[in-house]
């Protein structure tokens, strides 16, 4: 195919030359024999179709030439696109700052999810905050010792209540208890990493 792409570019490249010459040179095109040609057709109108033929024969022999080949068109590949990852934290923002209905509170555990995390969560700030054991840890957080945040220590204790304050304070502001604990539990543990942090 290389070969004959080369045949055509090669006559391509004369008959472009020649047509340059005679607009150049118009002295030129009486050296060409139209008139012949013209004579042996028996009309110019059919002379000019002879070469619209010509060109659709090579049109057509150049399409029919990459049919057959397994030359195929070369597709660009998908573009390159940043992939979304969730944004660190967002679980946690969605279940905290979503309306919950009464079937969310019934039959989801998402709640009781971010509670037992940020149960975990204390546990490992307290751990490093205060060098004890783990069960230990667990311990003082099932208790509320770990943070002098009221809302933070009822939030995660097992026996503890939310102080009458804090319930009304959420109620004001348009949350839940709910909201409120996990907010001011997250920042309490922020801070207690903090102080381990600094201690080190």
């Amino acid at each position: 195919m290389n070969a004959a792409r080369g045949v055509f570019a090669a006559a391509g490249s004369i008959a472009l030359a020649a047509a340059g010459l005679l607009v150049l040179e118009p002295g030129l095109a009486s050296a060409v024999p139209t008139d012949a040609a013209v004579a042996a057709l028996g009309n110019d109108y059919l002379l000019v179709a002879a070469f619209g033929v010509a060109a659709l024969a090579l049109v057509a022999a150049v399409l029919g030439g990459r049919a057959v080949t397994d030359v195929a068109q070369a597709t660009p590949p998908r573009p390159e696109t940043v992939q979304r990852a969730p944004r660190f934290g967002s679980d946690f923002d969605e279940t905290v700052d979503s309306k919950v209905g009464l079937r969310a509170r019934l039959f989801s555990d998402r709640r009781e999810t971010v509670r037992e995390r940020l149960r975990e969560n204390a546990v490992r700030a307290e751990l490093a905050a205060e060098g004890c054991r783990r069960a230990e840890a667990r311990k003082r957080v099932e208790a509320g010792d770990w943070t002098d945040d009221p809302d933070a220590a009822a939030f995660l204790g097992a026996s503890l209540s939310p102080p009458v304050r804090s319930r009304l304070r959420a109620a004001a502001r348009g949350q839940t208890w709910f909201q409120r604990g996990a907010r001011r539990t997250a920042e309490a543990i922020a801070t207690k990493a903090k102080s381990g942090e600094a201690d080190r």
